[in-house]
């Protein structure tokens, strides 16, 4: 759902584990072309050098200091420039996953798009090597707006070199293992799913990076997970891949301070309309329990219009049609949900 990756059926089985295993790999390595594709809208990333030169043609700004000596002996100046260049770090993660996809993973048998394509050459034109990179400067990795498309594609390829590694130690040179991050999985599940439903309602996907209190010593960053705009009005929600089975110690302290602290960032500038919690239920659904799962206020103060909820998708039957089923409905309660705000 998240990749658009589809399975169509096949009159092969797949019944020993190295088949599986080899289905696993080419759909990374397709999903990794996929978004190498949709990330390269203005290039590879690039960082803006400061450089020196020395000749008789200005082609930036005189630097006169060093300058002085040279234009009596040798008639000539130097000058300083700027340039764009692919960003060491990124390319270096790019080239060293995209080698271990075409060894490992075949990537090399799967059809390349013409962004994927444009993307490629950009990288392997640069002068960059394929040298080591530390978690550090993975770490330290910072993103300009206009390429902030690349920050999956990156971190994508930063497991697929990690895992690469993990497995080349000795003792464990014979196992294969794929890890997941479910919580960031649950979270691209739904802010696509939520997405395709409400674009056609004229309401658009922010991606925020909020900095709090930007010139003091405790300032802090706020990133919400979900966050939709039309207008003036905004919807907070924050995904958690926990149990929820609607019993008493569900229900986290820390998720509901850090999601009130979200919406209460967002009343001082927009008309936050709903807000809450998404999780994957674990128990059935029940539509009388779920009204106890509403609020019609935020801190149910009745000062503000603002409903704050716990909402989810019901997991308790995990067939293929089953899910697709509670999926629908969790996307009409989703939408049911801004007509009755919009009515208060």
């Amino acid at each position: 759902e998240i990749f658009n990756v589809r399975l169509t059926g096949s009159n092969n089985s797949l019944n020993k584990k190295e088949d599986y295993q080899l289905l696993i790999r080419k759909i990374i390595a397709f999903v990794w072309l996929n978004l190498l594709s949709k990330s390269n809208r203005h290039g590879i990333p690039k960082r803006t050098l400061l450089k020196s030169s020395i000749g008789a043609v200005i082609k930036g700004k005189i630097d006169l200091k060093k300058s002085f000596s040279l234009m009596y002996t040798k008639q000539k100046i130097v000058y300083n420039y700027t340039e764009k260049s692919p960003d060491i770090i990124i390319t270096r993660i790019l080239k060293n996953a995209y080698r271990i996809l075409n060894t490992d993973y075949k990537l090399v048998n799967i059809k390349q798009t013409i962004g994927s394509k444009n993307a490629l050459e950009q990288i392997f034109i640069s002068n960059v090597s394929e040298e080591y990179v530390s978690d550090l400067e993975y770490a330290k990795i910072q993103y300009k707006n206009i390429y902030l498309n690349f920050k999956q594609i990156v971190d994508l390829s930063w497991d697929i070199i990690k895992k690469k590694n993990f497995g080349n130690q000795d003792s464990l040179k014979n196992g294969l293992s794929f890890f997941i991050d479910m919580a960031e999985i649950w979270e691209m599940y739904l802010r696509k799913i939520l997405k395709d439903k409400f674009l056609l309602k004229g309401w658009h996907l922010r991606n925020d990076e909020i900095i709090t209190y930007k010139n003091n010593d405790f300032r802090r960053k706020l990133i919400p997970d979900i966050v939709f705009e039309n207008k003036d009005s905004v919807m907070v929600w924050d995904a958690k891949y926990k149990r929820m089975q609607f019993d008493y110690f569900d229900y986290d302290r820390s998720d509901y301070f850090q999601i009130h602290t979200y919406m209460s960032y967002y009343t001082q500038k927009k008309n936050v309309i709903v807000g809450g919690l998404l999780y994957p239920f674990s128990k059935e659904f029940n539509l009388e329990k779920q009204i106890r799962n509403k609020s019609t206020s935020l801190f149910s103060e009745e000062k503000t219009h603002t409903h704050f909820v716990i909402e989810g998708i019901d997991y308790t039957s995990v067939t293929e049609e089953s899910v697709k089923i509670e999926e629908e409905r969790f996307l009409n309660r989703m939408t049911a949900y801004l007509k009755i705000v919009q009515h208060d």
